[in-house]
């Protein structure tokens, strides 16, 4: 992978010496660093965006809880557009849409679409296992990657359970050609059981499994 990225230019070799002992140093006692003169990415390769940070779950190891008082308010919809065509605007590559739970939002339909329509590929993070299928389909067919964020605690208390609402998941975005992928939070409890959490997740149908901070 590394040897593609260097072929295709988005990593760069960083010539020898670049950091000499002698540097001199910038205001904030930091080494002066020369750049190469090489072409750089014009824009961020993606934008991770929460959308919304209300959420109707209670997840215990969720970021956004711990600060979602400090959130109050979201953008109204025209607004959103405009943030997604700026986006577009500054060529970037991906959109990571995410939450809070970005289902709770109306016009999350609304969004993806125009972000389909800007030529950006919307990746979409949800906590959310069931949907309903026709407003799912109104928004996966518009996205290219899905991740669900693992409630791993339930799923190890009720296997069958959350494995049946899972591959449900799975299966309704396999119809649209749609990778899922899972989002497991490293806490201590899912380390000292991750082979059993693997396990389930790979028999509900995951191929994907990102392991999060």
């Amino acid at each position: 992978m590394v040897k593609k990225l260097l072929a295709l230019q988005i990593l760069v070799v960083m010539p020898q010496g670049i950091l000499k002992k002698d540097c001199s140093l910038d205001q904030s006692n930091r080494c002066r660093i020369e750049w190469p003169s090489t072409q750089v990415l014009s824009a961020p390769e993606t934008v991770h965006w929460a959308v919304t940070f209300a959420c109707d779950a209670a997840c215990p190891d969720c970021y956004v809880r711990r600060h979602q008082f400090k959130f109050t308010t979201e953008l109204a919809t025209k607004d959103a557009l405009k943030v997604i065509d700026k986006i577009a605007a500054a060529g970037v590559f991906q959109l990571a849409i995410g939450g809070g739970e970005p289902f709770l939002r109306a016009d999350l339909a609304a969004l993806v679409t125009r972000a389909w329509e800007r030529n950006l590929v919307v990746h979409l993070t949800t906590g959310r296992y069931q949907h309903k299928p026709s407003n799912f389909r109104k928004i996966i067919k518009y996205i290219k990657c899905l991740q669900i964020g693992i409630k791993a605690d339930i799923l190890l208390e009720q296997p069958q359970k959350e494995r049946e609402k899972l591959s449900w998941v799975i299966e309704l975005s396999g119809e649209q050609g749609i990778s899922v992928g899972a989002n497991l939070i490293l806490s201590r409890s899912v380390i000292d059981r991750f082979e059993r959490i693997v396990a389930l997740l790979s028999a509900a149908g995951f191929e994907q499994v990102t392991l999060l901070r």
